[in-house]
């Protein structure tokens, strides 16, 4: 019987959390631009950014989110 609290129990937790990825980390999987990002985001045909601050200056995507629209786009 494994403590709720063991090193192993906290490690399954971190890796269910969404990392939130940066907007050089977004580009480089999707493969847009940060303007054809913005567009598609104002189209709601991207996830929406999140703000990390409350200056609003430091934004990120859910990787969950990312990744969800990434396998939605049609194979070439």
């Amino acid at each position: 019987m494994t403590d709720a609290n063991s090193p192993d129990n906290e490690i399954e937790d971190i890796e269910h959390v969404d990392r939130i990825l940066r907007l050089p980390e977004v580009v480089r999987l999707t493969g847009l631009s940060g303007k054809q990002l913005e567009r598609a985001e104002n189209a709601g045909e991207f996830p929406c950014r999140r703000r990390l601050l409350k200056s609003g200056r430091a934004i990120g995507w859910l990787h969950s989110e990312v990744m969800a629209w990434i396998r939605t786009r049609p194979k070439t």
